[in-house]
């Protein structure tokens, strides 16, 4: 096993690699110390985006926890918009992790709307992220996801 620290410049942060499978996680070393990284991960949906949270060192998952915000359809779409923002920014302020990830929107060929409705979820989780300082990574988006989310 091979490991290496990358810099991404984005972030100003060192990301360890694993040669066996690749990505092993954000860490970075202070001294002989590694500090503990928080990472938030978001599905974004209108009925339900899905939230999950790891914190660890390395490789190793040291706490983890999951869930989702869900809005109704009798709701406008500005309301379910709000409701998205404001639940994501505390638990932004709660949990204070180091870095998001969201996951990149798509949209099949039959549904556009909803590619465009996905845009708008995706804009409000940018803003709450960006309004607390937090840096931002995307994640391809899994067109066979099949409504499993947090798969961060």
């Amino acid at each position: 096993m091979i490991r290496r620290a990358v810099c991404i410049p984005a972030l100003g942060k060192r990301f360890f690699h694993d040669s066996r499978c690749g990505w092993a996680g954000p860490a970075w070393q202070i001294g002989n110390k590694i500090d503990m990284l928080k990472i938030i991960g978001i599905d974004p949906g209108l009925a339900d985006t899905g939230v999950g949270v790891i914190a660890g060192t390395g490789m190793r998952v040291v706490n983890y926890s999951y869930g989702s915000i869900h809005t109704t359809k009798a709701c406008s779409l500005p309301a379910r918009l709000n409701t998205i923002y404001t639940k994501l920014r505390e638990l932004l302020e709660i949990e204070k992790p180091d870095l998001m990830v969201v996951e990149d929107v798509f949209s099949l060929d039959k549904y556009p709307h909803s590619g465009i409705t996905l845009g708008k979820v995706t804009g409000v989780i940018l803003l709450a992220g960006s309004q607390m300082g937090l840096p931002a990574m995307p994640a391809p988006a899994n067109s066979n996801s099949s409504g499993r989310s947090a798969r961060f």
